[in-house]
């Protein structure tokens, strides 16, 4: 299993992220996937510490952020620069990394559109529905 496939499966089993520290995030995982867990720690704890990164930068009042990695070349992840693979935009890590940092792009404020709902859309904005 890979490190993508171990934390998403590890938080759709009700794990979850401990934001403190927040430059050092951890893992609270079911004890069934300790194992895999341990089996690709480096990997898995790259994504956690590019997910407070990113975490951070969603925290920034001003315009939505991209959220990358500091010093990112723009010739492959808009995240960190790796090779895509045929991806459109971000590698398999900075994608959960993103993910993983959701309460902190919902309750955003400041962004470009002012306030935001409980489900991150903008107040106000029009839902296109078609």
């Amino acid at each position: 299993m890979t490190a993508v496939a171990v934390l998403t499966e590890a938080l759709a089993r009700g794990g979850r992220v401990v934001w403190e520290p927040p430059d050092k995030p951890r893992l609270l995982a079911p004890p069934s996937l300790h194992e895999a867990i341990k089996a690709d720690r480096e990997t898995v704890k790259e994504t956690l510490h590019r997910a407070g990164i990113f975490r951070e930068q969603a925290r920034t009042p001003g315009p939505w952020p991209y959220l990358t990695l500091p010093g990112v070349e723009d010739d492959g992840c808009i995240s960190c620069g790796a090779p895509l693979g045929g991806r459109r935009y971000r590698c398999p890590l900075c994608e959960l990394a993103v993910k993983l940092a959701p309460e902190a792009l919902i309750r955003r404020q400041g962004s470009c559109y002012g306030g935001q709902t409980t489900l991150g859309w903008p107040e106000g904005m029009p839902v296109d529905r078609h």
